[in-house]
Formats: structure tokens, sequence, C-alpha cells
């Protein structure tokens, strides 16, 4: 009958209290996260109203969106791409306080209508919210009133959702959209 050296029972010895380590360990550590994250310690929820509007200089040496992808169909929109830095402000006057940026991308995934997919970021530079921004992702089809998810925030608005509601203003300026939104946003 083989004998079995005494190092190869310290060896045992010691890794079977290795594992009971580790496994109590991770065990202690499982529960103390999530302790931390019961709901009652979370911060209390609020909703947030945002009123701004949006201005966007379509055409000239100022423009703030810009095609980066043309349309490969000639005579059909669907496929451009487009880029915006556009700004936000207090009013639909041109010289209204500017309140933030809206920077994002569109697209035209519409094969039937002129309608834009878009993925924006609204970046507040100043009030009560500076430094923080939403994401709002959807579709929009200009002329009617759109409707868009709020996806995101960062800042004041971390682990934001709602959704915006927005629509066209009337301007005498026609490289100019002036478009009015109406922000709904919960976050902690």
């Amino acid at each position: 009958m083989a004998s079995i050296s005494p190092i190869a029972n310290l060896s045992s010895f010691l890794f079977f209290f290795l594992f009971l380590f580790v496994f109590f360990s991770c065990s202690s550590t499982y529960a103390y996260s999530t302790t931390i994250r019961e709901p009652n310690n979370l911060p209390k929820e609020k909703m947030t109203h945002l009123h701004f509007f949006f201005h966007e200089i379509m055409a000239g040496p100022n423009a703030t969106g810009a095609a980066v992808v043309m349309p490969p169909n000639e005579g059909s929109p669907f496929g451009g791409i487009g880029i915006v830095d556009d700004m936000i402000r207090e009013g639909p006057e041109t010289d209204s306080k500017l309140i933030g940026k809206c920077q994002g991308i569109t697209f035209i995934a519409n094969m039937e209508e002129l309608e834009f997919t878009t993925l924006l970021n609204f970046v507040l530079i100043d009030g009560e919210f500076a430094g923080s921004s939403l994401q709002v992702f959807g579709k929009a089809r200009l002329g009617t009133i759109i409707e868009r998810p709020v996806i995101g925030g960062t800042g004041e608005f971390r682990m934001a959702r709602g959704y915006t509601i927005s629509k066209m203003v009337a301007t005498t300026a026609p490289e100019l959209l002036i478009l009015e939104y109406d922000v709904y946003v919960w976050h902690y």
C-alpha cells in the first residue's frame, strides 16, 4: 500500500483552506453589494420639465448641420446621413440666451417618407443643469408633432428616462430651423 507524503497532505490541507477563504470572501462581498442596492437606499426619483428652443442653421457659412453621406440613389433621400451641432436657446429669437448645444447624428432610414432617425445629445451649458446632458433617440418627421424617448443622461440626469415633444416654429429665415421642445425627464 502506497503512503501519502506529509507534503501532499499539507498541500491538500492548504488548498482546502484557500478554497474556503475565497468562497466565504466572495459570499460576503456579494451580500455586501446587495445590501447597498436596496431600493430604500436610492435617492428619491424626481421629474423635471425643461422647455427650450432648438436652432439649426441649415445653410451658409455658419451652418450647424452638415450632410456627411449623400443618399446613394439620386432622387431619393433614403440613406442620407448628417451631423448636427445646433444651439439650444431660451426662446425662438436668434439672439435669445444660449443655454446648451444639441450634438448628434441624423439619418434617413425610411424609403417611403422623408423621416429622420436621430441620435442626439442635449448638452446644457447654462442654468441649474449646466454640465449635464440628455440623450434622445427616435424618429422625426418635420411639420408634425414629434415625440422621442429620452434614453439616458449624465450629471444631474444620471439614470434619466422620459420623453420629448417638439414642434416646428414658423420663421422668416429660410435657412433656419427652429423647434420648440418640452422635455419630461425622470431622474435621481
